[in-house]
């Protein structure tokens, strides 16, 4: 998807006449589209075929039901088994993010709610692997603070932890199954078009950091899930 790419196979004549008639732009400004609704692109090789991919949060239009769902749409809801850990430094923000699992339908057994230390901060990726790998069968949505301000107990310093490089990390320890149950998202106030990219780059997908109604918590949900599960 860069700027001036073309992917094509062809003879030496194919490919002259392709330059000729190609910048090689197409994909990059499709993917540019994408970010600008929020969204992504992806290219898949498969054996018999190639899979291109556009996706981006939507609404669905038509009359609205008392509930906040859309007549005639398909209902969704997070399985049963899901798992729900956040984590962040501010105590008020880990309690909003309870309250977001809770709404989501996520038993209060199965919320994780971590963050009010270093301690807590610097071992939630050992949580989320522990959790992945004590739970074989179950899915895991992980929702992470992009600045996590950790005061180190040592030196008394405060450092600003990456939660989306932390996600990084934490995903490239695990097994393929593992990782294939994991949902990571980043949550951040910051949606300008470099951070997002950089959060798509580290994580699954992202939350900003706004206010949330009880209608809203599956809508915010419901594009990153389908996107990581749609074909499962």
């Amino acid at each position: 998807f860069a700027q001036g790419s073309r992917l094509h196979e062809g003879s030496s004549d194919d490919e002259t006449n392709i330059v000729a008639n190609s910048s090689g732009d197409g994909a990059w400004i499709v993917k540019k589209c994408a970010q600008i609704h929020r969204g992504g692109v992806s290219l898949r090789f498969e054996t018999d075929r190639t899979v291109f991919s556009f996706w981006c949060p939507a609404r669905a239009i038509g009359k609205m039901n008392p509930d906040g769902t859309v007549e005639g749409s398909i209902p969704f809801s997070l399985p049963p088994s899901t798992w729900g850990i956040a984590i962040d430094d501010s105590a008020i923000q880990r309690k909003l993010m309870d309250r977001f699992l809770k709404i989501a339908g996520i038993e209060k057994d199965r919320r994780v709610i971590i963050g009010k230390d270093a301690r807590e901060i610097h071992g939630f990726s050992d949580t989320i692997v522990e959790t992945l790998k004590s739970h074989p069968t179950d899915r895991v949505i992980v929702i992470v603070d992009e600045n996590l301000e950790v005061i180190e107990e040592s030196s008394m310093v405060q450092n600003t932890v990456s939660g989306s490089k932390c996600i990084e990390n934490t995903l490239a320890k695990l097994e393929p199954e593992e990782e294939g149950r994991l949902l990571a998202l980043v949550r951040s106030a910051n949606d300008s078009s470099k951070e997002i990219s950089l959060y798509l780059s580290r994580a699954h997908g992202y939350l900003l950091k706004e206010p949330v109604g009880k209608n809203g918590v599956l809508g915010k949900i419901r594009p990153w899930w389908v996107k990581r599960y749609a074909a499962t």
